[in-house]
């Protein structure tokens, strides 16, 4: 049926044509759900499990030809450098921080790249990302698998993008980990899809190389975003902002974040305010020159 009317804190039913015939309950995993079969008297009690084997069998293979490579069991095929981010990935709907990988991700090798790009993860700059469950059919059925194993009694309708639009506003409050079984990102109302998110990330950083950057359509297009919303998505990547005269946005990594990424550069926290006040007087690339140019 159509999934976008299916309320969060109800049973989710599978029908044949317009009859509903059963229905998936909490399994051993998220992607292993139960299907069951519904009661009748015209069914007998071996009929009523006759059917409930066909239905599983159904989701089980909705789920393994949908849901690639969540299915994949990986346990001889992957070499223990990536084990443990695939193992996370996989866990997680195919997307996972990848922070928590940052020190090994450095000396990564060819080879495991390799090995993650064949199951088809990708690494961005924030997250490991999985573009085949991002799209419309496993986008739903992962948020169906999310809404029967949680059992959340949310009176609400699940909140899904529609069309295959890279991101829409919600006023539903989601537990976090809803937007991640979907792969998009929620701030303050607003959701959007994660490739998507790198693809403005991986702009912004090529713009900041150049020094401090205006916001820019593009910037927000690509996202479908406005002014503020990229303001929160700048802030979420990290970075902070000033506003010109002319209302807008300024981004700019500040020199102390600089700093506090870099453990050798600690000892430059002594530095007085003077000398600060002067190097960012000296600085064509500081927030402050550039909008004295600006203004």
């Amino acid at each position: 049926g159509d999934i976008s009317n299916s309320k969060i804190k109800d049973e989710t039913f599978i029908y044949w044509g317009d009859e509903s015939v059963g229905k998936l309950i909490k399994g051993k995993s998220i992607y292993k759900p139960t299907a069951q079969a519904l009661n009748s008297e015209y069914l007998s009690s071996e009929k009523k499990l006759l059917i409930s084997a066909k239905l599983q069998k159904w989701i089980d293979n909705e789920i393994n030809n949908t849901l690639h490579p969540l299915n994949k069991n990986t346990d001889g095929d992957i070499n223990s450098e990536i084990r443990a981010i695939v193992f996370n990935c996989l866990e997680n709907f195919g997307n996972y921080p990848v922070d928590k990988f940052k020190d090994s991700l450095k000396k990564i090798t060819n080879d495991s790249k390799l090995q993650l790009s064949k199951l088809g993860i990708r690494i961005g700059a924030k997250y490991f990302f999985t573009p085949n469950l991002l799209k419309k059919k496993p986008l739903e059925l992962c948020a169906i698998l999310w809404k029967t194993f949680y059992q959340n009694d949310i009176d609400d309708f699940l909140p899904l993008p529609e069309n295959g639009r890279v991101s829409f506003n919600s006023e539903i409050k989601m537990p976090t980990n809803y937007w991640q079984s979907i792969g998009y990102i929620n701030i303050k109302n607003f959701s959007f899809r994660i490739d998507m998110f790198e693809k403005i990330f991986y702009l912004a950083r090529q713009k900041l190389k150049k020094g401090p950057f205006l916001e820019s359509s593009d910037l927000m297009n690509p996202i479908g975003c406005n002014s503020n919303q990229l303001k929160d998505i700048m802030i979420f990547c990290g970075y902070e902002y000033l506003t010109t005269s002319d209302d807008k946005k300024l981004f700019f990594i500040s020199n102390k974040k600089k700093e506090t990424k870099n453990e050798k550069n600690y000892s430059k926290n002594k530095i007085n305010k003077k000398k600060d006040k002067d190097k960012i007087k000296k600085d064509p690339n500081s927030p402050f020159a550039v909008l004295e140019k600006l203004l």
